[in-house]
């Protein structure tokens, strides 16, 4: 195989990478939403709570 060749194998096996990781981002991010709207229809009518008592409660001030 010449460097030519190799260099191209190279190209499309990025190419390649770069489409499989999208895909995981894609999946990744379909999972995340599924879990919110898990937690949605989970709290039903329960009130929200507002973001700065949310951040006391789990300590992130």
């Amino acid at each position: 195989m010449n460097d030519t060749a190799v260099i191209e194998k190279i190209e499309r096996l990025a190419r390649t990478v770069q489409r499989l990781e999208s895909r995981v981002e894609e999946l990744e991010t379909r999972e995340d939403l599924w879990d919110l709207e898990k937690a949605i229809v989970q709290n039903g009518n329960q009130p929200l709570v507002p973001w700065n008592q949310a951040k006391a409660l789990l300590d992130l001030d």
